[in-house]
């Protein structure tokens, strides 16, 4: 088999993603899948070199465009890209020599026959090599996130914005999962790290293949931020719960393992591919008391009409508390989607509250950190309903300590526990 060329690779995902949109999570998946067999060493090179050109990619663009005439823009998406993950080696990676991160960029240049840039490749990455530690950039750059993300969150957190952007860049690269309680073991898998035993949430350094347990349904793909909303919300037996916004299924899930199998828990999502993830994930794990339906959260379902002791809305939105595991956020934010997002989650609401019982509890989050999309969504509710916040501080697990309360709780991103995270539990009124 020939040899991979770890750099062409890397710099395929990042292609993908600069230039044609697409998202970092779901390329370097399928790279991964289709590359699967080689080496640890590999793989983690190519990664590295793919999220850490994403990652820093604002910082990375202000250093090519101290050292170049030529600005990223106008350059050929090749040279661009090619010059970002080159750079990316230089100044992020101490294991690669600056010498070997210049001479790889230029030979791939040559095999992708831009014979007629290798010089120009040279000349930059040569520039950047010696003076980078010496180019100002700007605060937003530093912190790598574009101008508009780095804005808001100065504006809106004007005492914790430096905190919440220094999360972000301390990500610790762990997997985590939530155990399920009715399937859980005598003796855990090896290789865990335990994030809260409240919730039974652990964290995995490394390959999650290499855990013993995912096929027998001990455990799913879960963060804490993910698994707060069924938390909170204290689902209890033979209840009756919906999920509006479910794909993959891990609040389905946890509710059904909260209620002990019992009880009902109406699984939804707007397609049936999506509708398919659910289904996986609910026979892996083994429950009973899940039933998937496609539905459209944004429309009106007449059959939904108070039928429900406990409402789950983690609606779509901008996602900035996940930008330590999904990169791209920090380059393509903008408000007009933010509000966009908002907007959606407006239409959402409006159903929601429809379909709870009087006395029972909608539960509505975010991974995401602002305003417009969290406190303004409740105050919109407020205004179209009767309901009562729900202090929930007192079930917070003990691992969550940087979060401000109003009707509902921004948590604060905490690196190796707790993704940015906003959550509130309202309980309709008759």
């Amino acid at each position: 088999m020939a040899d991979i060329d770890l750099r062409a690779l890397a710099l395929e995902v990042v292609t993908a993603v600069c230039e044609d949109g697409a998202y970092y999570h779901s390329v370097i998946r399928q790279a991964s899948d289709k590359y699967s067999y080689l080496e640890r060493e590999k793989k983690s090179f190519f990664v590295r070199v793919s999220a850490g050109t994403i990652e820093k990619l604002q910082t990375i663009d202000a250093v090519i465009s101290s050292c170049s005439k030529t600005k990223p823009s106008a350059m050929k998406p090749f040279i661009r890209n090619l010059l970002r993950i080159s750079v990316c080696q230089i100044m992020f990676m101490d294991s690669v020599p600056d010498s070997a991160a210049i001479n790889e960029a230029v030979k791939l240049c040559r095999r992708r026959h831009f014979d007629g840039l290798c010089g120009f490749v040279n000349a930059v990455l040569r520039k950047i090599a010696s003076t980078h530690g010496s180019i100002v950039l700007t605060d937003a750059q530093r912190y790598c996130v574009n101008e508009e993300l780095y804005g808001l969150l100065r504006s809106q957190y004007p005492d914790r914005y430096r905190y919440i952007l220094d999360s972000f860049n301390s990500d610790t690269h762990e997997t985590f999962i939530r155990l399920n309680a009715r399937r859980r073991p005598q003796a855990l898998p090896v290789g865990l790290r335990e994030v809260s035993h409240e919730i039974g949430v652990y964290a995995v350094k490394g390959s999650l293949s290499e855990l013993k347990g995912f096929e027998e349904g001990i455990f799913t793909v879960q963060n804490l931020a993910a698994c707060l909303p069924v938390y909170l919300a204290d689902v209890r037996p033979h209840q009756k719960v919906l999920d509006l916004c479910a794909a993959p299924g891990g609040k389905s899930i946890q509710a059904a393992d909260m209620m002990g199998d019992t009880g009902e828990v109406i699984s939804c999502d707007i397609s049936q591919a999506r509708s398919l993830m659910i289904d996986e994930n609910i026979k892996r794990c083994g429950f009973n008391n899940i039933k998937t339906i496609i539905n459209d959260a944004s429309i009106y379902n007449k059959a939904f009409e108070r039928a429900f002791d406990v409402v789950l809305c983690d609606v779509p939105c901008s996602g900035i508390g996940t930008i330590a595991d999904k990169p791209d956020i920090r380059n393509r934010f903008s408000q007009a989607a933010a509000s966009q997002a908002a907007a959606l989650s407006r239409r959402i609401l409006e159903n929601a509250h429809r379909y709870v019982r009087p006395g029972g509890k909608l539960v509505f989050s975010t991974c995401t950190l602002n305003r417009e999309e969290n406190e303004d969504a409740v105050e919109y509710l407020k205004s179209v309903c009767e309901l009562t916040p729900v202090d929930v501080r007192d079930r917070l697990p003990a691992c969550i300590t940087e979060y401000e309360v109003g009707d509902g709780i921004t948590i604060y991103p905490m690196a190796g526990v707790c993704a940015g995270f906003y959550a509130a539990v309202l309980e309709i009124k008759g």
